[in-house]
């Protein structure tokens, strides 16, 4: 046996479960005798609580608000590439690729963002922006 393997103190299989590791736990933000503990963390707290009525709004917002948002993106793409040399069918599949990725990052951002008011002022003025590009396009 070596050295180092000889140093090696053996851990019972589930010793990890009933009491982790220090360094995982190094900061607790929720106790009151923490020096580290910042001077906002309960205005910051409060800011990032979520009810059962904020998450409807968030998922009301990120599922047809998002799919809204998207819509509008891609049928301006759909509108405008072609107007920039690119010939319609690849400017319809481009459009509808980005259209995909950029619903699923409107989905990752409207539980991301913290204001709802935000959240919905964007995607209400994305879209209606989109929409009269559109309408201008046409």
């Amino acid at each position: 046996m070596r050295r180092s393997q000889a140093a090696i103190k053996p851990v019972a299989p589930f010793a990890l479960l009933t009491r982790p590791p220090i360094f995982l736990f190094s900061w607790n933000p929720h106790d009151p005798q923490n020096p580290v503990r910042p001077a906002r963390y309960a205005e910051h707290h409060a800011l990032m609580t979520w009810n059962g009525f904020s998450v409807f709004l968030r998922i009301t917002a990120a599922l047809p608000g998002g799919y809204a948002f998207s819509a509008a993106c891609v049928a301006l793409l759909t509108a405008g590439l072609p107007r920039l040399g690119l010939s319609r069918s690849e400017a319809v599949a481009s459009a509808a690729m980005a259209g995909f990725v950029l619903y699923l990052l409107v989905l990752l951002w409207a539980f991301s963002v913290r204001s709802l008011a935000r959240l919905w002022a964007v995607l209400a003025a994305g879209t209606a922006l989109a929409c009269g590009l559109l309408f201008l396009i046409r």
